[in-house]
């Protein structure tokens, strides 16, 4: 674990405080993200039950795994630090979006630059291929 979430968990338990309500911690998370904004509590039916929606725990595993590939850490660690035991899994959680790909488009563009120019074949060697191959010869 990271030391800021170690020094953290150690100042709230030296205080006496649970990390965790083991008696019934969905609820208390669930109260404690609403508290938050992170959520909402919607009574259901007459004896007080309530039905929660919003933020949930494995947002925080995606955002792990998001976090852990834009810090460069290799897959198979990420997958060892989240548990994630099969690929299909792992491909679940690490999203990829639209920043994701600008920024490799942008580094290809960027080696493309910096190439030594005696490795970029002249425009007359390139053989241009139409996107459909069944359009034009």
């Amino acid at each position: 674990m990271p030391p800021v979430l170690v020094a953290m968990l150690k100042e709230s338990t030296k205080a006496g405080n649970k990390v965790f309500d083991d008696a019934n911690l969905r609820k208390s998370r669930a109260k404690a993200c609403a508290a938050e904004g992170l959520g909402v509590q919607e009574p259901v039916d007459k004896a007080g039950n309530r039905r929660y929606t919003g933020f949930i725990i494995h947002d925080l595993r995606q955002s792990a795994m998001r976090n852990l590939a834009k810090a460069g850490v290799p897959e198979r660690v990420a997958m060892t630090i989240s548990g994630h035991k099969a690929r299909a899994v792992f491909d679940r959680y690490h999203i990829v979006d639209e920043a994701d790909v600008l920024a490799a488009m942008k580094r290809v563009v960027s080696a493309a630059e910096n190439a030594p120019k005696n490795l970029i074949q002249n425009s007359e060697s390139v053989k241009v291929v139409p996107a459909d191959p069944f359009v034009g010869d």
